[in-house]
């Protein structure tokens, strides 16, 4: 996600945080699940909603440190998927917790999830892999030959 935001200067300390937090949150969640130990789902769920959270805020530092400032229609995606993203972990957490699993519900967090968040982060980035796959099987063979287009993903 760096190359495509053009934020080189990001550090990645902070994803190394999110990504172990991400790990054992959701081991917490399974065990919790499936171990059917409430303090284990109540632990594993506030860890990731504050992992979602801390997410979207080294998200947006990123997005503050971009070099091309304008915003094209990945981003935009990948803002939406964001906000799903942080919507879909305290709903989820909050309808086992309450007992909300009432089949409209559990529609909603699929919608949310699936489509919201997995659907807009695939879209954000099929609009930057799909030009350069384009551009790099037209031009790829002559690149160092002759001069070739620079492309917009670039």
């Amino acid at each position: 996600m760096r190359l495509f935001a053009l934020a080189h200067g990001h550090s990645d300390r902070l994803r190394r945080v999110i990504f172990v937090l991400l790990q054992v949150s959701i081991a917490a969640l399974a065990l919790g699940f499936l171990f059917s130990w409430f303090a284990l789902i109540l632990l594993g769920g506030g860890m990731l909603i504050a992992t979602a959270w801390l997410f979207a805020y080294d998200f947006g530092r990123m997005l503050r440190g971009r070099h091309r400032k304008l915003l094209d229609v990945a981003q935009y995606h990948s803002m939406a998927a964001v906000v799903y993203f942080c919507l879909v972990a305290p709903s989820g957490v909050a309808s086992v917790l309450f007992g909300w699993q009432q089949p409209a519900v559990l529609t909603a967090l699929g919608l949310e999830a699936l489509v919201g968040w997995l659907g807009q982060s695939i879209i954000g980035y099929l609009y930057k892999i799909v030009p350069f796959l384009i551009w790099h099987t037209r031009y790829g063979p002559l690149v160092g030959r002759e001069r070739v287009p620079r492309g917009k993903h670039c």
